[in-house]
Parts: structure tokens; sequence; C-alpha cells
């Protein structure tokens, strides 16, 4: 649609956007180039993150788990959201989850990002009943 931001986040919390005129598109080669090829393109040490996508992203790093991943819900009311352990793909905005430390806390906002399974988000594996795991769960690594 030949249309590009590029986005900073240059210090805790202040972020820099600049909209980009009519930018050529890139090609998968050179998107791959950019992010992976050290010859070519060389990432400041000071970065913490870096991407290069083909639709809008929110900024900074994404918490990330698996939408297998089951999370505890407070006990079961008469409502239209599913309750108990719930799989975090079935989760709903507003919904309120219990946290590892049992206190309750409310779904703010749910979404789903396509990411490369490697580097920051090569998949990790935390096997039951690892930290009280009831479940095998899938996140990042960090």
């Amino acid at each position: 649609m030949r249309r590009g931001v590029l986005a900073l986040e240059v210090a805790e919390g202040v972020l820099v956007f600049s909209e980009l005129v009519a930018p050529l598109p890139i090609s998968m080669r050179d998107g791959l180039r950019l992010m992976s090829d050290q010859r070519h393109c060389a990432v400041n040490s000071n970065a913490v993150f870096v991407v290069v996508a083909d639709e809008i992203l929110p900024i900074g790093v994404l918490p990330t788990l698996g939408g297998d991943t089951m999370v505890s819900t407070p006990t079961p009311t008469p409502t239209p959201t599913p309750t108990g352990d719930v799989a975090v793909q079935h989760l709903k905005a507003g919904q309120m989850i219990t946290t590892a430390s049992g206190e309750l806390a409310q779904v703010r906002w749910c979404g789903s990002a396509m990411l490369p399974a490697r580097g920051r988000f090569k998949p990790l594996m935390l096997p039951a009943p690892y930290h009280g795991l009831k479940h095998d769960m899938i996140m990042a690594a960090d």
C-alpha cells in the first residue's frame, strides 16, 4: 500500500514515530538480510528489539504465550465467557483471571501476532509441575 512507519522507543516509554512517504516494498530476501545478515546490515548493540513487518503491530516486545496455554479464571458464574482453566486463545477482554499469587486481574486486551520462532521468540516449554503449573506451558524465552 506504499505506506510505512518507522517507530522507535528511545527511552523507557518515550516513543518516536516517523511516517515514511511512499516507500518501496521490501522483498522477503531483503527483509531477511536486514534482520539476520550482519554483513549487510548492522543493528546497534544497544538495540533491544528490532522488527520488520508487513502489517501494523504493537510497538515493543510483546508478552507471549502460546494460545493453548491454560490460565485459571474465578469460580464459574452465569456468564457467556468460559471459566475454570481456560486456554489463552479463548480469553476475552474484560474477563477476570487468577494471577500466580491468587489475586484477580482483568484481561485488558486480547490479540495475536505471527512471530518468527527463532531468536527471542524461540518457543520455550515449561513442563508441569514446574513453578506450580497444572499444565505444560509454551512461551517466549523472556
